[in-house]
């Protein structure tokens, strides 16, 4: 139920839009994200507050490019489009 995530080194920050909540996971120290670091005083709060406002700055940047662009829109890939992808180097 994320709104929003960054990943920012070991890190990856998420927000959850309707009780405004991060969860900051160490994805080296926790590769399945169990245990949520925000607001517990295990990261230095500068650390944090960088995580939070990296993560703000994203969000704020996609919808400047949404209202610019219009919203993303999903495809389907069928399989030519995963092997250029994989030709490509992104798969």
């Amino acid at each position: 139920n994320w709104d929003a995530a960054v990943v920012k080194g070991r890190y990856k920050i998420a927000s959850h839009r309707p009780d405004k909540a991060y969860w900051i996971f160490d994805r080296e120290a926790d590769p399945d994200e169990l245990e949520n670091l925000a607001g517990t005083g295990k990261l230095d709060p500068a650390l944090e507050q960088d995580l939070v406002v990296s993560l703000q700055s994203e969000v704020a940047r996609y919808a400047r490019l949404s209202q610019e662009f219009g919203e993303p829109e999903w495809m389907e890939a069928d399989d030519s489009v995963e092997e250029e992808l994989e030709a490509l180097g992104y798969v």
